[in-house]
């Protein structure tokens, strides 16, 4: 038979083995090797998005719990100017309405110099805590000074 253009003819390279067809599709082990390859790329993958929606999550604590604080300070302090009578304040452990899983525990205490140590008379120290959760990084806590007349 004499080759056309549409039947090239056998090439060179392409011999068909001694059962008459040509070889075809993957072998077991090529198999073996792409799932493995691809297993370990989507492990790979999960891991990194665990990863950012646990950060994720924890940015969004953090940023609550200091808005809550924030809150609490300025309500504070306009409890004072508004009634004398609140003052000084008064220690107090509760859980943030807006945000169930936020806890919140205000300690009051004499106020100090930094200089001499000396009592700062009609000034208290705020110490507030907000926490969240159980690990060691779920807290937040905030010192700040309070003044009668401010």
């Amino acid at each position: 038979m004499i080759p056309t253009s549409r039947d090239p003819g056998p090439r060179s390279g392409s011999a068909r083995p001694a059962g008459g067809s040509a070889q075809r599709g993957w072998s077991m082990l090529e198999l073996i090797v792409a799932l493995v390859v691809l297993g370990t790329g989507i492990t790979v993958f999960m891991r990194m998005q665990g990863g950012s929606s646990g950060l994720s999550r924890s940015n969004s604590n953090m940023q609550r719990a200091s808005q809550v604080i924030e809150k609490h300070v300025e309500s504070m302090r306009v409890r004072i100017a508004q009634d004398p009578a609140s003052w000084p304040p008064k220690d107090t452990v509760y859980a943030d309405s807006r945000y169930s899983n936020l806890a919140v525990k205000r300690v009051v205490g004499p106020a100090s110099s930094p200089k001499d140590g000396a009592s700062l008379p009609g000034v208290r120290r705020i110490d507030l805590t907000v926490t969240w959760g159980t690990g060691t990084m779920d807290t937040m806590k905030v010192t700040t000074y309070v003044s009668k007349s401010f």
